[in-house]
């Protein structure tokens, strides 16, 4: 929320001496403008944080077989339904 009000700041100057509906005008498209470059970021990173995620849960499942079988042969039937 700082940031957009940061951003939001540098227009103080600009719509100072305009009439309320162009200033509104202006701050919409301002807004608008910082919704689609935050959204413009926010999909590499959602990315990125999907891809970190399925590496995870793949070496969690190696390590999951790696420890099943290790158990002994009574609790195999467990390693069979989880696969």
């Amino acid at each position: 929320m700082e940031r957009l009000w940061s951003y939001l700041r540098t227009f103080v100057k600009i719509t100072k001496k305009m009439t309320p509906s162009h200033r509104v005008d202006t701050l919409t498209d301002a807004l608008l403008y910082y919704a689609a470059r935050v959204r413009e970021k926010q999909a590499p990173a959602i990315q990125l944080r999907r891809q970190k995620v399925l590496k995870e849960v793949t070496e969690a499942k190696e390590e999951l077989m790696v420890l099943l079988n290790s158990i002994p042969c009574v609790l195999l039937i467990i390693s069979v339904n989880m696969q």
